[in-house]
C-alpha cells in the first residue's frame, strides 16, 4: 500500500479497505466503535462495488453488550444509491464529531424530516437553500417557510417557543453546511484515487493483452 496523507482513521480506514479489495479480498471486516466510519462506508459503497462486484462489507460496531456485526451491503441495498451517497453529507449536517448537533433533534428526528423532504437527497449536489428547507422542516413539519431566520421569529413570537427550542440562526446552519462540503470533499478524494487505480488496472491489462 502507498503512502497515505489522511489524517483521520476514519477516511485512512477506508483506504485500507480499498487496498485489501486490490490485493484480491472480497469480504471485509472493519472493526470501529465510530459511526463516522459506517456513514462513510456507505457513502462509498456503489463505488467500491462498481469496481469489485463480489464486496461484501462488514462492521464489528460497538462494546459489551452494544457489540454487534452490521453488513454494510444490506444497508446499502435498502437505501439505494442516492441516499448512500448523499449520507456523509447528512451526517455532517445534523451533527457528527466536527459539528454541533441540532439542539433537542437527534438522528431519528433528522432522519424523519429527510424522509419526508426528498429533494434535499434528489439534489445533484447540496444546495445550502435545500438544507435550509430541510432544517425548516426539521422543527415544523408543516411549516411552508423555508428561511430559518423567518421560522425562528415565528415559532418565537407566535407560539411561545424557548429559545432552546427553535431553529438555529441562518449563519449557523451555514457553518454546519460548509463542513458537510469538507466531508463531501474528502470522500471525493478516496472515490478519485478508486477510479484512478481501475484506470490504471485496465490500462496494464490491455498492454499485457496487446490490445
Amino acid at each position: 500500500m502507498s503512502s497515505c496523507d489522511h489524517e483521520e482513521a476514519d477516511t485512512r480506514m477506508c483506504i485500507h479497505v480499498q487496498d485489501c479489495l486490490q490485493k484480491g479480498a472480497t469480504v471485509i471486516l472493519v472493526r470501529t466503535v465510530d459511526t463516522d466510519v459506517i456513514v462513510i462506508l456507505a457513502g462509498i459503497f456503489f463505488q467500491l462495488r462498481s469496481a469489485f462486484p463480489e464486496v461484501q462489507i462488514w462492521v464489528a460496531f460497538g462494546t459489551g453488550r452494544f457489540f454487534r456485526y452490521i453488513y454494510v451491503n444490506k444497508i446499502c441495498e435498502n437505501l439505494g444509491e442516492s441516499k448512500c451517497q448523499a449520507l456523509p453529507f447528512y451526517h455532517t449536517f445534523t451533527g457528527c464529531d466536527t459539528t454541533s448537533q441540532f439542539f433537542g433533534k437527534g438522528k431519528k428526528s433528522s432522519w424523519e424530516a429527510w424522509k419526508s423532504y426528498s429533494q434535499v437527497t434528489e439534489a445533484s449536489s447540496p444546495i445550502f437553500e435545500l438544507l435550509e428547507r430541510f432544517t425548516c422542516v426539521l422543527y415544523d413539519k408543516t411549516t411552508s417557510i423555508s428561511q430559518v431566520n423567518e421560522l425562528r421569529q415565528e415559532l418565537f413570537s407566535k407560539r411561545a417557543k424557548l429559545i432552546e427550542n427553535i431553529p438555529p440562526t441562518q449563519v449557523c446552519c451555514h457553518t454546519n453546511y460548509s463542513y458537510g462540503n469538507c466531508s463531501i470533499f474528502i470522500i471525493i478524494i478516496i472515490i478519485c484515487r478508486l477510479l484512478f487505480w481501475n484506470m490504471l488496472t485496465e490500462h496494464f491489462i490491455k498492454q499485457a493483452s496487446g490490445q
